[in-house]
């Protein structure tokens, strides 16, 4: 206790904090701050949510407003187009695609490109001339059905997702001599995370066929378009929007360690085809569930007779994977790979099971995922 003399008389000093005072004090600080901060979290995770489903809402009703307007979904070149066997690598995705018809920025494509255009496309005879400067502008052509900020229309890295390769149909610039030269890239739709949001369009001249009528899934979906008249069409394709998944465009947008997609470009074909169903697939349309005896069909053979819509607009979420092995939708995929996200996961417990999910009820197999999807048409 510290004390002085003053004039004959003992004066007590200022009294110091114990050592259990001040370890009490910072106790009850570190409390409030364990409380806090993830409150704080989810708070912010929630107001991203909200917001990523506003601007998917907007880009799916710009879509639905285009379809009316013209007669056909948004997008400079078909479905199947965007199918082709080589934009499996090119890095042009259906967002991009559709946005060449909702932000316009098309010129002239006889010209070569000037330094400010770029040349963009499924592959190298689906090309068409771009000037990023006219993306959403009041231009002539431009017919601005869908005009987001700056803050959800963004150049993607690269190098990683292709754009800005000297090549046709990578994002480059070229002088009349052809010498190609990498520079800026096509903006794409991004979600509240700054992650890609893709856009899954049908193949509307498969729309009006039966789903699974001939018992096959690739009737629904595939990896890229059909080679010849002879193979089947599907409704929906994997290779629209292949830039996206890969395991550099997650590190990039600093996804948690240890996360994979089940739409991963290292999954097989076999496996990029059946979760593409798992996910588009309308969980309230089952072709059956059983079959002509009676006798339950195992989640692996029941089959989707329509999509969750003409278009589909999909966030990863807060996780910034899309479909992660990491969500209890992911586990009950499979927990090592091959990984099947079965359709028939919305109505049985497993692959091989029967029975119906407890309780006998149905369920959508994406509640079980953070990703977020918004369904138009």
């Amino acid at each position: 206790m510290n004390t002085t003399r003053r004039a004959g008389v003992r004066v007590r000093g200022p009294r110091a904090f114990s050592l259990i005072e001040l370890l009490t004090v910072i106790g009850i600080i570190a409390l409030v701050i364990a409380i806090v901060v993830p409150a704080l979290g989810y708070a912010r995770d929630a107001a991203r949510k909200s917001e990523t489903t506003n601007v998917a809402n907007q880009v799916s009703q710009a879509c639905l407003t285009f379809q009316q307007s013209e007669g056909r979904l948004p997008g400079f070149f078909s479905a199947r187009a965007m199918a082709h066997a080589e934009n499996s690598t090119r890095g042009f995705t259906a967002m991009q695609n559709a946005m060449l018809d909702l932000m316009g920025g098309v010129v002239d494509t006889a010209a070569p490109p000037a330094p400010d255009e770029m040349l963009v496309g499924p592959s190298t005879t689906d090309v068409v001339k771009v000037k990023p400067s006219l993306i959403g502008t009041n231009s002539a052509g431009n017919k601005a059905y869908f005009t987001p900020s700056g803050k959800y229309f963004k150049v993607m890295n690269q190098a990683l997702l292709g754009y800005g390769r000297t090549g046709a149909g990578y994002g480059w610039t070229s002088n009349a001599a052809g010498a190609g030269t990498a520079q800026g890239g096509y903006g794409e739709v991004v979600d509240a995370w700054s992650n890609p949001l893709v856009l899954w369009s049908i193949d509307e001249s498969q729309q009006g066929e039966i789903v699974g009528a001939t018992a096959a899934a690739n009737n629904f979906s595939q990896v890229r378009a059909p080679a010849n008249a002879n193979q089947p069409s599907a409704r929906f394709y994997w290779n629209a929007n292949a830039a996206v998944f890969t395991t550099a465009q997650y590190a990039m947008n600093g996804v948690k360690a240890g996360a994979a997609s089940l739409l991963d470009s290292g999954t097989s074909d076999d496996e990029k085809r059946t979760n593409l169903m798992g996910l588009l697939g309308n969980p309230a349309s089952p072709k059956a569930l059983a079959n002509a005896a009676g006798n339950p069909l195992t989640a692996a053979q029941i089959l989707p007779s329509a999509g969750r819509g003409t278009v589909i607009v999909h966030s990863a979420g807060n996780d910034r994977t899309f479909l992660s092995t990491q969500d209890r939708g992911g586990k009950r995929a499979g927990g090592t790979s091959p990984r099947y996200l079965y359709y028939g996961l919305n109505f049985r417990s497993n692959a091989t099971s029967t029975a119906d999910l407890p309780g006998g009820q149905s369920s959508d197999i994406m509640n079980e995922f953070d990703d977020i999807l918004v369904s138009g048409g």
